[in-house]
């Protein structure tokens, strides 16, 4: 580790510049300027979160910058919820290609075929007739409801239409 210097006169100037690169780091350190040592040691990502501002006393204080905090949550949380929810969007397609129609008509054939099932089980003839019965029943009666639900539906828009008319 030995280093070829020519005088003295160079070693002090090096001193000198250690001296001084030491006072820096040990005022960062210290904290003697808090948003500049912050700034240092977050590699300036602190310097948007801390403001120096001037107290009654007229002594400087660094203080967290509040309102820069709270219009990025509030930014954060209405693209999250208003605008670029992604529940949001999948409501909307399902509601765009029916899907719910299709969940309400797989949840009323699970209904009807754990009620199937629970009466096919039972010991008492009727029950399992009854059991049976929805099974083959059923899924005619589901298709003459949706065709009821369907023109119904359609003299309603079309009442509607003509009132406006």
């Amino acid at each position: 580790m030995s280093v070829k210097v020519s005088s003295l006169e160079e070693i002090q100037i090096k001193k000198g510049l250690i001296k001084s690169d030491l006072k820096g780091m040990e005022q960062i350190l210290t904290f003697k300027e808090p948003k500049a040592s912050l700034s240092v040691m977050t590699h300036g990502k602190s310097d948007k979160y801390i403001v120096e501002k001037r107290d009654v006393s007229g002594e400087q204080k660094t203080v967290i910058n509040k309102d820069f905090i709270l219009s990025n949550l509030s930014n954060y949380f209405k693209n999250v919820f208003i605008n670029k929810s992604p529940y949001r969007k999948v409501t909307e397609t399902a509601l765009k290609t029916g899907m719910v129609d299709n969940a309400l008509h797989v949840g009323l054939v699970a209904v009807i075929a754990s009620t199937a099932r629970k009466n096919i089980q039972d010991k008492k003839v009727t029950n399992k007739i009854l059991g049976f019965a929805l099974l083959l029943l059923a899924p005619k009666l589901i298709k003459i409801a949706e065709n009821k639900i369907n023109e119904l539906q359609a003299q309603q828009s079309i009442g509607s239409m003509k009132r406006l008319i």
